[in-house]
């Protein structure tokens, strides 16, 4: 899990933001959408999920199973 108060990383994985002129919401303030990444121990990305919204985001059980399937297939 990682805090971005600078918004440093959400700008350089191309996460999406939204602040007050931006945002769909209302009232919700500046705000990264929530977003998963799967790195190696290279730092190499293996698997990525942004969200534009709220909704749909994989629980720790598909996340798992992402793995799961990322250390059996990559070689």
């Amino acid at each position: 899990m990682l805090a971005d108060e600078e918004y440093e990383m959400l700008e350089a994985y191309g996460v999406y933001y939204h602040d007050d002129e931006t945002s769909p919401y209302e009232d919700e303030g500046n705000h990264g959408e929530p977003a998963i990444f799967l790195l190696d121990e290279k730092g190499r990305i293996l698997f990525v999920q942004k969200q534009s919204g709220p909704f749909g985001r994989p629980d720790a059980k598909a996340l798992r199973k992402t793995a799961k399937y990322i250390q059996k297939h990559l070689k």
